[in-house]
């Protein structure tokens, strides 16, 4: 089992190295430059591409996907710091039914893979739930629905 981040901000998917390793995944290496925000520049010596078939945990209630996809990605030592997973919105419990109703206590979570706009496509399903204009919208995967958008309300003096 293994958390993944869907990053339309990378070009590339990524996993972690150690990932990569414990799935035993094998793939040519080769010296890289990665690029981040504000103009960073890492070299990293041993950048492994590796091939592997990503496929969601069963789930009732959940509509039925092909066998995963086949993903491609780059292995990294580190991919990003440890997330905090949100729980659900409540104010989107009632709009969306289809959205878990078990509550996710916060907690820091380690990214395993993040599948950037190489493979994000091929993650999405078809349906899309939105609320309001200022509301997150529930989008279907094949790892059931993601929340996006504000998971707090703002208050109007609030920035």
């Amino acid at each position: 089992l293994v958390n993944c981040l869907l990053d339309t901000g990378s070009e590339r998917s990524l996993i972690r190295s150690d990932v990569a390793d414990e799935l035993d995944l094998q793939g040519p290496t080769r010296a890289m430059t990665v690029k981040g925000v504000n103009g960073l520049h890492v070299r990293i010596a041993d950048v492994r591409r590796v091939q592997f078939r990503l496929t969601p945990i069963p789930s009732k209630g959940l509509e039925p996907f092909n066998e995963g996809i086949e993903l491609t990605a780059l292995s990294l030592p580190s991919l990003c710091d440890d997330l905090v997973a949100t729980p659900t919105p409540w104010f989107c419990k009632d709009k969306i039914p289809s959205l878990p109703s078990n509550e996710i206590t916060p907690d820091r979570v380690q990214i395993g893979i993040i599948i950037g706009l190489d493979a994000y496509f091929q993650v999405l399903g078809q349906g899309v739930r939105r609320g309001g204009p200022n509301d997150p919208v529930a989008i279907e995967t094949i790892f059931g629905w993601i929340v996006c958008g504000p998971t707090m309300r703002q208050t109007a003096n609030r920035e």
